[in-house]
């Protein structure tokens, strides 16, 4: 399956408020997201994400990919 995405907003306190996100906190925001996106995506799945991955930069990238399932930088 080919999937596309974008907005995520890892470690972006202020969108939880923005948004009415369902998180008391950034910790909380990010374990859900990365388990619902395990649940989701298998290995042979493709995930494009369109943009806003993470407010913290590239240095939070890397280990915010470890726990999702198959992220693959081409």
């Amino acid at each position: 399956m080919i999937y596309f995405t974008a907005d995520l907003h890892f470690y972006h306190e202020k969108i939880i408020k923005h948004t009415k996100r369902p998180y008391h906190t950034v910790d909380a925001m990010n374990k859900s997201l990365i388990k619902r996106w395990n649940d989701k995506i298998s290995y042979d799945d493709e995930v494009y994400i369109l943009g806003d991955f993470t407010l913290k930069g590239a240095e939070a990238l890397t280990g915010l990919c470890l726990p999702l399932f198959r992220i693959i930088w081409s």
